[in-house]
């Protein structure tokens, strides 16, 4: 019997073009965001913004729309004035729309913690770190002496802790020192009583619809206005309120409490990009009743048929509940018809 030769299969394309993607119909919130900021011609309004910043000769890559990948190399090659740029975008949007009204506004700020550790700060006269300092000091009052054989050597961590512990005025002034790690974070006490390198943040809110019109970072050291403009008017609780909503959303939702950049600058872009969010979001709510993807989970035809469902599930287990009650003598029955049930739900 002769062997015949088997008919081999071919592989398929490993590499499928993202035109040939299936494609969703996409999520509601995005559908209308996308629609809205189109109308109002948000793309080609950034690119204008950013066509100078890139290279105009021909020999690099054509540039392409940002992704998560390239957000950092993107944001630090533009400038600030960029980012503020597109933040008044999207509030001369809200003002296009009729939801801006700026006649009572209020001012505060907040502390943002720096990514810097206090242990990188050293002394800006001799640049003496902190153990290095605390041991000069303990030379000096005479707790440990200098080996003139090993100068090198000095007291065990654990008696520069003790020492330390124990000695009076230890307040620690920016003027002295400065972190190695982001020189442009100030020493401060943030809101839990910690010392930590840190910024402030400082937001002006739209009491009326609590957009944020501003939205800066400065030194922590920084003395800026911490008060409610026109409080007759709108009322000192009413005002705090709002500017601590909007902390709430940028610093504690939106993640911004934590700088995870270094240098002021960036720390300001990253600041009006939450800020920026926040206001896009308050657009979209007073337009189409949801401010982020989740809201459609209360709202709209997706509320309706979840309330159906729910209706129909308990007419399900009400129904088990009888059939069980009918048949007690027959476990076996009443079995069959728990599983039929829990296949129908």
């Amino acid at each position: 019997m002769g062997m015949r030769r088997r008919r081999r299969e071919q592989q398929e394309e490993l590499f499928v073009t993202a035109d040939r993607l299936p494609r969703s119909e996409g999520h509601a919130f995005f559908v209308k965001l996308n629609k809205l900021l189109g109308e109002a011609c948000f793309d080609a309004f950034v690119e204008s913004l950013c066509e100078e910043h890139y290279d105009e000769s021909g020999n690099g890559r054509p540039s392409v729309p940002p992704d998560h990948s390239s957000l950092t190399r993107i944001r630090d090659r533009l400038p600030v004035e960029v980012h503020a740029a597109v933040f008044q975008f999207v509030l001369r949007l809200a003002d296009e729309k009729g939801l801006l009204k700026g006649k009572t506004v209020a001012v505060d700020s907040t502390t943002l913690e720096a990514n810097a550790a206090m242990k990188s700060i050293v002394r800006r006269d001799s640049g003496e770190d902190w153990k290095e300092y605390i041991t000069r000091l303990m030379r000096e009052e005479g707790v440990v002496e200098e080996d003139p054989e090993s100068p090198e050597t000095g007291p065990s961590d654990e008696e520069v802790r003790r020492f330390d512990k124990n000695r009076k005025n230890k307040k620690v002034s920016n003027d002295e020192w400065v972190s190695t790690t982001d020189p442009d974070a100030r020493i401060a006490k943030m809101k839990d009583g910690r010392t930590h390198l840190a910024y402030k943040a400082e937001h002006v809110v739209d009491l009326d619809t609590e957009l944020i019109l501003a939205a800066e970072v400065y030194e922590a050291d920084h003395s800026v206005i911490e008060a409610v403009i026109n409080a007759e008017q709108a009322g000192a609780g009413r005002g705090s309120e709002k500017v601590e909503r909007s902390f709430a959303h940028v610093c504690e939702t939106g993640g911004s409490r934590r700088a995870w950049l270094h240098g002021i600058e960036k720390v300001r872009k990253r600041l009006l990009c939450s800020a920026m969010t926040r206001n896009l979001g308050l657009v979209m709510r007073r337009l189409f009743g949801m401010g982020t993807p989740r809201g459609l989970q209360g709202e709209g035809p997706f509320a309706a048929l979840a309330q159906t469902a729910w209706l129909l599930l308990k007419s399900l287990l009400a129904a088990q509940r009888a059939l069980t009650r009918a048949l007690p003598q027959h476990p076996t029955t009443s079995s069959h018809a728990n599983q039929a049930i829990a296949i129908a739900a």
